[in-house]
């Protein structure tokens, strides 16, 4: 291996997330769903499935292109999109958290969908810590 002072063998500045997540045990971890922002089959089978998650299922954790296109703060009052807010902000009121990496779909997330939802978004992505080993994974 490379020594420090070289620069080899290292990644390059700003590449790994600045922020710590400790993951909690039971977090589940969704990617890609792809929802449709005015809805579609999928929508109600979604919120459905939020509000089965329950106190075994502290932290969901949500890895880019959730909704197939994410085009700015007023998509909030798509009713398709409201009803999967409205599911998460539920979620999160039962005391769970959510964290989302937006993907190149729903590259375009803001703080509309984190006051609709109670969710945190992770632009960058972030590091997730096993409490278990202390061990980290990169979620980016």
């Amino acid at each position: 291996m490379s020594s420090a002072s070289d620069g080899e063998g290292q990644l390059p500045e700003g590449s790994i997330p600045g922020i710590e997540i400790e993951l909690l045990p039971g977090s589940l971890v969704i990617a890609d769903l792809h929802l449709a922002p005015t809805g579609d089959a999928r929508t109600p089978e979604f919120v459905e499935w939020c509000e089965a998650l329950g106190g075994d299922v502290p932290q969901l954790v949500i890895m880019g292109d959730f909704f197939d296109t994410w085009v700015g703060a007023k998509q909030v009052q798509l009713p398709g999109t409201r009803e999967v807010l409205e599911a998460l902000a539920r979620f999160v009121g039962r005391g769970g958290s959510v964290h989302v990496i937006p993907g190149n779909r729903d590259a375009l997330m803001d703080a509309s969908f984190e006051r609709a939802t109670g969710a945190a978004l992770h632009p960058e992505g972030f590091l997730g810590r096993l409490p278990a080993t202390g061990e980290l994974a990169a979620f980016v």
